[in-house]
């Protein structure tokens, strides 16, 4: 079940919570071009990650709508591109294709066996949100507080040392130079 809803004279569909990131929602056609962005798949491997066609696959990134099935498998992928991502595309390229046992992921993908690639645990689910911490006590709110203004009033301020370089230099000279007149 999808509704739509409207975000910026963009429509965008929300989707279930699989698909949701932090606070935002993105559209299909973004999530498909974040798969390829991260995943470094060209077009021709992403059609065939998606079965269909290399002119589909670039409708949809351009905001065509896939059918509900595609659109799930689309948001999917991206949940498991995401897991496995370490933050750079090729290794993440190279780690799809490769094959463990004569399978690759990419072929897990494609069959839509999502929950048979193994992900490495999320650590930043395990951060406790700020509103689950509770309030801080009295004595921490004394331990946090700044110093009043006029006890950082009389404070030596220590100037950093920066070394004079050529550059400095340079910089200097031409601030200094006045533009020759050539009448």
């Amino acid at each position: 079940m999808s509704t739509k809803k409207s975000y910026k004279n963009e429509e965008i569909r929300s989707v279930p919570n699989f698909a949701m990131t932090k606070w935002f929602q993105l559209s299909t056609g973004r999530a498909i071009l974040e798969i390829r962005r991260r995943s470094a798949l060209n077009w021709d491997q992403l059609s065939e990650l998606f079965n269909i066609s290399r002119h589909n696959v670039i409708q949809w990134a351009n905001g065509a709508q896939p059918s509900t099935a595609d659109e799930e498998h689309i948001w999917k992928t991206l949940s498991v591109v995401r897991d496995l991502d370490e933050g750079v595309s090729r290794k993440l390229h190279k780690r799809l294709l490769e094959e463990v046992d004569g399978v690759s992921y990419f072929d897990l993908l494609t069959v839509r066996r999502y929950e048979d690639i193994p992900r490495p645990m999320n650590l930043r689910a395990s951060v406790v949100p700020a509103s689950a911490r509770g309030l801080l006590s009295a004595e921490e709110w004394e331990l946090r507080r700044p110093p009043p203004p006029h006890l950082l009033l009389g404070a030596i301020q220590d100037r950093p040392d920066i070394p004079v370089g050529e550059v400095r230099l340079t910089t200097l000279m031409r601030k200094c130079q006045t533009p020759d007149d050539s009448t």
